[in-house]
């Protein structure tokens, strides 16, 4: 991932802060809310499968997102 996210940042890319604000465990994958601050927008992140819960998703954790030159999200 340090590979991606530096050239994710090499071609325009920008990192984002964000927060952790639900998790829920649904038929087999878990899907985490996140705020993203400053904008008061949340996405779901419910298409990326996580089978077992990361410790680092409990609500309230503050995530960096990079955000690359198409706008797509990635979880740093």
């Amino acid at each position: 991932m340090q590979r991606k996210a530096r050239q994710i940042l090499q071609g325009g890319g920008t990192v984002i802060d964000g927060q952790v604000c639900q998790c829920e465990y649904d038929e087999g994958y878990w899907s985490v809310e996140f705020e993203i601050t400053g904008r008061s927008v949340s996405i779901q992140a419910n298409s990326i499968p996580i089978p077992h819960r990361p410790p680092q998703l409990v609500e309230g954790t503050r995530v960096k997102f990079l955000r690359d030159s198409t706008g797509q999200l990635f979880l740093l």
